[in-house]
C-alpha cells in the first residue's frame, strides 16, 4: 500500500497537502534545531516549540539562540518571520497539533547508568491530561525523538492505550513511535538538511504502522527516499544508541593505538590514514586526540552498559565499559604528560578550549573540564580562553578567563590545546614564543598545528600519538 493510501485509512486526512500544525517539546538543542529545519523545508505547516522555562523561550522568541550553533540564527529569522513560534501554553497549543515531537532531555541516572526518561514521562502526561476533556475528530502522531531506554516507545504506547481505554470517546486516535536523532554539535543543521539516513520506528500497533508512513512522508520532501529507513521501535531505539556506542569505540581504538605508536615512535595519523584506508573501515572518527566528551557519547555508552548488565550480558557490558576505561585513561595520560614536562606548582598555563569540542559552547560532560580540574589540584595558574564556552566556576582560585589569546600567552609555561579552533591556525608563534617562558612547551591535545614548524621555532612540542620532540627533533 503507498503512502497516500495508508494515510487516507489513518492519518492527517489531506492536511500532508496543505497545513499541518507540528509542536516540539523541548526547547533545547534537538527539539529547537529540528524545528527549524522542518518548517524550512514546509513553509506551509506551522510549528510550535514548547518549553516550561520562560527565560530560555523568551531568548528564542527574541531571535537570539541560547546556544552556539552555526546556521542557527539565520533559520531562526526565516521561522519566526513566517511559521515558526515558541510559547509555554501547552493546553491551548495541543488540541490544535497533528504532529507532537518529544525532544526533552533523558539525563543519565547517577546510580544506575541508565537513562532517566522521567521528563520525557512528564511530557506524555501532559500531552494526555489535555486531550482528557477532548473528544477527539483527528489522529495525533506522537513522535519520540529523545535518545531512550530500549523499549520506551512500547512503554509509552501502553500509558497512551490506558488513557485510550480511560477514554473511549479517544480510542485508537494516538500514534505512539519512535523517530531519534542523529545530530553532531557544530554541525546539527547539516545533519538535519542533509541526513545520513532518517529512522522511524512504529510500536507493534495498527495506527502506529500507519502514522511510520505519515512521518515518512513529511521527511521525504527533503530526504531522499532511500535515506529513510521504517523498522520497528526495538530497533530504532537500539540502532540510535548503538551508533553513538560505535563512534565512542572508534575513538577510544585510535586512542589506544595513540599510546603505542608514542612508545615506539610511530605516528598515530599515519596509522589512522592506513586504517582508515580501508574501505571496510573508513576515516571517520579515526581522528587521535586527548579524549571524547559530550553530553551524547558517554551516557549512550552506560544506558548500553545498563541494558547489557540487565540482560545479564556480563562480557557485552565489560566489552563496552572498557571504551569509556579507555577514554578516561587517555585523559589522564594526557594530563601526566603536562604534570612530567612542566613542574606545574606556580606554573602558568594557557588553557585553550573548555567547551567539548569546536563549534560549540557545549561544556557538558567536556574532557577539558577534568584537564583542568587536575592541572588546578596540581596548584598550576590557568589562563582560559574559550570565547564561545560558558565560563565555569572551578572551586581554585587560581585561574582566570582571558578574551585575547596573546595576552593569555603572555609569561605562561605552556600552551595546552583542548579544542581545535579554526583560529588558532593564524596565531604568529614567532611572536609568542618571545612573551612565553622559556623552554615554552606546546601540549596539542588534538593535533592541531605544525608541530615541526612550532619545534623549529624552539617549542617544546607534545602532541597525541605522536612521539614528544624539542627544537632538535630528537625523541625525549
Amino acid at each position: 500500500m503507498c503512502i497516500r493510501d495508508r494515510q487516507s485509512t489513518w492519518g492527517i486526512k489531506n492536511q500532508m497537502d496543505s497545513t499541518l500544525k507540528l509542536a516540539f517539546f523541548g526547547a533545547g538543542y534537538v527539539g529547537a534545531t529540528s524545528a527549524l529545519v522542518m518548517a524550512a523545508h514546509h513553509p506551509t505547516h506551522h510549528f510550535v516549540v514548547l518549553d516550561t522555562n520562560e527565560a530560555l523561550l523568551s531568548q528564542w522568541n527574541r531571535g537570539e539562540p541560547p546556544f552556539h550553533e552555526p546556521s542557527v540564527s539565520s533559520l531562526l529569522a526565516s521561522g519566526l518571520s513566517s511559521n515558526v513560534t515558541f510559547s509555554s501554553d501547552a493546553n491551548s497549543v495541543l488540541p490544535d497539533i497533528d504532529i507532537i515531537f518529544l525532544c526533552v532531555n533523558t539525563p543519565t541516572d547517577p546510580v544506575t547508568g541508565n537513562l532517566d526518561t522521567t521528563n520525557l514521562e512528564q511530557a506524555v502526561e501532559t500531552i494526555l491530561s489535555t486531550f482528557q476533556s477532548i473528544s477527539m475528530t483527528k489522529n495525533v502522531l506522537i513522535v519520540e525523538k529523545s535518545t531512550v531506554p530500549v523499549g520506551t516507545a512500547a512503554k509509552l504506547g501502553k500509558r497512551i492505550s490506558s488513557f485510550a481505554f480511560e477514554n473511549p470517546n479517544n480510542k485508537d486516535y494516538f500514534a505512539m513511535m519512535s523517530n531519534p536523532e542523529f545530530l553532531a554539535q557544530g554541525r546539527a543543521i547539516a545533519c538535519l538538511t542533509n541526513p545520513d539516513r532518517v529512522v522511524i520506528g512504529p510500536t507493534h500497533d495498527e495506527p502506529s504502522r500507519r502514522g511510520a508512513a505519515i512521518l515518512a512522508r513529511l521527511y521525504a520532501k527533503w530526504v531522499p527516499e532511500d535515506k529513510i529507513i521504517t523498522t520497528d521501535a526495538f530497533c530504532s531505539e537500539l540502532g540510535k544508541l548503538s551508533a553513538n556506542c560505535f563512534l565512542a569505540q572508534r575513538i577510544s581504538s585510535i586512542n589506544a593505538m595513540s599510546a603505542i605508536c608514542e612508545r615506539v615512535g610511530a605516528d598515530a595519523f599515519q596509522i589512522s590514514k592506513i586504517v582508515g584506508a580501508d574501505k571496510r573501515i573508513g576515516s571517520d572518527y579515526l581522528q587521535p586526540s586527548y579524549a571524547f566528551g559530550g553530553s551524547c557519547l558517554k551516557k549512550d555508552v552506560q544506558c548500553l552498559v545498563y541494558l547489557a548488565r540487565s540482560l545479564g550480558l556480563e562480557e557485552v557490558a565489560a566489552y563496552w565499559n572498557s571504551v569509556l576505561t579507555m577514554n578516561d585513561y587517555q585523559r589522564n595520560r594526557f594530563v601526566a604528560a603536562i604534570k612530567e614536562r612542566v613542574p606545574l606548582e606556580e606554573a602558568t598555563l594557557t588553557i585553550v578550549g573548555l567547551s567539548y569540542k569546536k563549534d560549540t559552547d557545549d561544556i557538558r560532560d567536556s574532557p577539558a573540564i577534568d584537564v583542568c580540574s587536575a592541572l588546578l589540584d596540581s596548584s598550576a595558574n590557568l589562563r582560559i580562553f574559550d570565547n564561545a564556552a560558558r565560563k565555569l566556576s572551578f572551586p581554585s582560585t587560581n585561574y582566570k578567563y582571558c578574551s585575547d589569546l596573546y595576552e593569555a600567552l603572555q609569561d605562561s609555561h605552556a600552551l595546552i590545546i583542548l579544542n581545535d579552533y579554526d583560529d588558532l591556525l593564524k596565531i604568529d608563534f614567532e611572536s609568542v614564543y618571545k612573551t612565553m617562558k622559556k623552554p615554552p612547551h606546546i601540549f596539542d591535545g588534538r593535533n592541531a598545528l605544525d608541530h615541526f614548524h612550532l619545534s623549529n621555532l624552539g617549542f617544546r612540542v607534545h602532541c597525541v600519538g605522536k612521539p614528544f620532540f624539542n627544537r632538535r627533533l630528537e625523541y625525549c
